[in-house]
């Protein structure tokens, strides 16, 4: 139900929405940076391109799910995004087992995958 206010914003363009957003979200990653004390410098994340280019293309498929999301919802279409925000953690564990290699415990089998006794 968080996002539900979107709806109400009369006139909110999308991409207003979206900087919004992503305005809102800087301040507290970086705050959390210094909370945990957490080093990582910019200039470091650029001296390794394979990081470099795994950052881009998270944020630029961040950049869609918040895209289709805020979309989704000024637009009337709140059972659409629940079920978007529903499958976006099965999309992610889909990429990470096929791009990242990434091998699926049992348990972790069982919740992407439940089976239903009937």
């Amino acid at each position: 139900m968080g996002g539900l206010f979107y709806q109400y914003l009369s006139g909110g363009e999308l991409v207003y929405l979206l900087m919004y957003r992503v305005c809102c979200s800087i301040p507290l990653l970086l705050g959390a940076q210094l909370l945990l004390r957490r080093r990582t410098l910019f200039r470091d994340l650029l001296k390794d391109k394979k990081s470099f280019t795994s950052c881009i293309i998270a944020g630029l498929l961040m950049i869609i799910f918040w895209s289709s999301f805020i979309y989704a919802l000024t637009n009337h279409q709140v059972l659409d995004a629940s079920l978007g925000y529903f499958i976006n953690p099965l999309f992610v564990i889909l990429l990470g087992c096929v791009f990242l290699k990434e091998k699926l415990s049992l348990f972790q089998m069982i919740a992407v995958f439940p089976v239903h006794a009937v």
